[in-house]
């Protein structure tokens, strides 16, 4: 009787060790030991455990540098652009106008005040016609503007688009036709295209903000 309860107790200490038992407990042992190793590594990196390590981000750093330097050669570029031959003839034929609200070497007589032969390609029937006599009466003419667009053209003339700072509801183009002999860019017709709809002053206003809201950058 006493070898058979000897023999059933030895029976149900192997039976509770199973192989599931004895995984858990290597599982156990083993993250505990990489737990150790984790703290010791961390003291001898760091001198002291409680110690925070601050991780440098270097390649978020490059791409806001980069960002930045694109942002800084656009700014260059487009402010190069505005202060070529045609912005600045714009410039002063906006300028002689405003000053006695007559015609001037830079404006031809069309584009003055809409008479004449504009000797320029015809309208759409969705392009509103301006002359600097209307942008004035509309009170365009008493800011500075920003280039939109522009476009060289085989006939010789140039398109400058632009959109004027303190008003910018529309966009205006002014085309342009060089005159060798005073070395400026006349004005021949100014219009409104029809491309230039509401959703797209909108668009160009988003785009141009930092721009348009700048009067330093402004011409």
């Amino acid at each position: 009787m006493k070898k058979f309860v000897l023999l059933l107790f030895f029976v149900l200490v192997v039976s509770c060790d199973n192989p599931e038992k004895k995984d858990a407990i290597a599982g156990s042992e083993k993250l505990a030991k990489s737990s150790e190793n984790y703290v010791q590594g961390r003291k001898v990196i760091t001198g002291d455990d409680t110690c925070q390590i601050h991780y440098n981000n270097n390649s978020d750093n490059n791409i806001s540098n980069e960002t930045d330097t694109n942002l800084i050669n656009r700014q260059k570029l487009l402010k190069a652009t505005h202060e070529n031959s045609h912005t600045i003839s714009l410039r002063k034929a906006i300028d002689l106008f405003n000053s006695n609200q007559s015609i001037n070497k830079y404006i031809s007589k069309f584009a003055f005040d809409g008479s004449g032969n504009s000797n320029i390609g015809k309208l759409t029937s969705n392009d509103e016609l301006y002359s600097f006599a209307r942008l004035h009466q509309e009170g365009y003419l008493t800011g500075k503007f920003i280039m939109v667009n522009f476009a060289e053209h085989k006939n010789g003339t140039f398109d400058l688009d632009v959109m004027f700072q303190h008003k910018q509801d529309k966009i205006f183009r002014f085309v342009m036709e060089f005159d060798k002999q005073n070395n400026i860019f006349v004005i021949k017709q100014v219009y409104s295209p029809a491309k230039y709809d509401e959703q797209t002053v909108k668009f160009y206003r988003k785009l141009y903000s930092i721009y348009l809201n700048d009067e330093g950058f402004g011409v």
